[in-house]
């Protein structure tokens, strides 16, 4: 067994199915629950959302203006906030906050699980400047799944550097 992990092909692999196992559960959490990590520098914040199977990744950028007094439902800024999105009903909520930013952007494009979008909110005290990224997690687990599948299958090749062993002979002269 110990011979199984030498290569760095299969130590690849084990750190690539965890990988992908750490983003299934991942998935499998967002149906039922919303999180949001918001950090803050000094004129923009970015806030990473997970939810309904989908990972968001948001700037917003102060343009001009005052520092907007942006707040979220928990935590505010510089902070990791979790809520359900089952409904006190039983039913989990079918509309989430990344599905409302993709319908009320100014730009949007979205292609099979991928979506790009930019908003401008202006007011009369800020201007801030938004953009969105959006994907779905599938596209992060089954392409960790098939490489980690490979690497760890796949037969090693002997490295270039290791030399053969010469075949010992018994000649008697």
């Amino acid at each position: 067994m110990k011979e199984f992990f030498r290569s760095w092909r299969r130590k690849a692999g084990v750190v690539t199915l965890l990988m992908a196992c750490l983003f299934m559960a991942g998935w499998v959490r967002s149906l039922s629950t919303i999180d949001w990590l918001t950090l803050e520098t000094w004129n923009s914040f970015w806030r990473l959302t997970i939810e309904h199977g989908v990972v968001e990744l948001s700037r917003y950028q102060y343009i001009n203006g005052d520092r907007p007094q942006l707040s979220f439902k928990k935590g505010g800024l510089n902070s990791w906030t979790s809520e359900s999105l089952v409904n006190p009903d039983g039913q989990i909520s079918s509309y989430g906050t990344s599905r409302a930013n993709l319908a009320t952007a100014d730009t949007s494009t979205e292609f099979c699980g991928l979506a790009h979008a930019t908003r401008k909110w202006i007011t009369p005290t800020f201007v801030v400047d938004t953009s969105f990224f959006v994907v779905t997690y599938h596209y992060l687990t089954i392409p960790l799944s098939l490489l980690s599948a490979y690497l760890l299958l796949s037969e090693p090749h002997p490295s270039p550097l290791m030399k053969k062993p010469e075949p010992i002979t018994n000649e008697v002269a």
